[in-house]
């Protein structure tokens, strides 16, 4: 927010975070078990769209969105109302097997994906070039903050990117961990965890260019002890 108040211009800004709270149902059957529930036509609400109307009697706007890897709506509302929101939901999914889950799955679930999490994956020091993001960045569209830059890092190449790995030996990579190539530091580890779903340890991290290859042997280190890894296709996990 001060960074937008700061870049602003003649543009009005204002913090209305507190005006929302905010539910993720996420999964294979998020649609039937919402459809009964809301008057916004979920059929006709593109990925990346929302539409506006009420749920559980309640007025809100459903975004067919989510940080999940599958499909999904996060449906935004006054604060005062998420609870009774919240058990509609509960009730309407219980013979479907809703549960209710919080940002530790919500982080595993985003990791098996490969989605990029701000803090982790995105930093004030990373560029969406080296992030693999460059489909979100116009170079060619006119001037925009750190444009000179990109097309500077574009020109010269990267010296550095994110990558995926699995863990070849026992172990679990946590962030900031170094990993290595032939005993030499080529990066870090950004995210990691065991996946659930792939029964196997995962990460992301940054490595130079060089060792960035689909295949690649690399090593986490793990408190001093090297933990074989591979560089592998993202993402780790993709929806039927």
């Amino acid at each position: 927010f001060e960074w937008m108040l700061e870049h602003r211009g003649a543009a009005s800004v204002a913090d209305r975070s507190g005006d929302f709270a905010q539910l993720a149902l996420q999964g294979p059957r998020a649609t039937p078990i919402l459809s009964p529930l809301t008057s916004v036509p979920l059929a006709q609400v593109k990925p990346f769209a929302f539409g506006t109307g009420q749920v559980a009697g309640k007025r809100a706007l459903v975004a067919h969105t989510g940080y999940t890897g599958e499909d999904g709506f996060e449906i935004y509302c006054d604060p005062a109302e998420a609870r009774q929101i919240w058990d509609a939901l509960l009730d309407a999914g219980r013979n479907d097997g809703l549960v209710p889950c919080g940002l530790g799955a919500r982080d595993t679930l985003r990791l098996e994906r490969a989605l990029p999490l701000y803090g982790h994956e995105l930093t004030a020091e990373t560029t969406p070039l080296e992030a693999g993001l460059g489909w979100v960045v116009r170079l060619d569209k006119g001037e925009f903050i750190g444009a000179e830059a990109l097309r500077e890092q574009k020109r010269r190449g990267l010296t550095r990117k994110l990558i995926g790995f699995e863990l070849i030996d026992p172990g679990i990579a946590r962030q900031g961990y170094a990993l290595r190539r032939h005993g030499e530091v080529v990066g870090a580890v950004t995210s990691g965890t065991k996946s659930p779903t792939l029964g196997k340890a995962i990460g992301l991290g940054y490595v130079a260019t060089t060792c960035a290859e689909v295949g690649q042997r690399i090593a986490v280190d793990v408190r001093g002890r090297e933990v074989a890894a591979a560089v592998v296709a993202l993402p780790f996990y993709r929806r039927a």
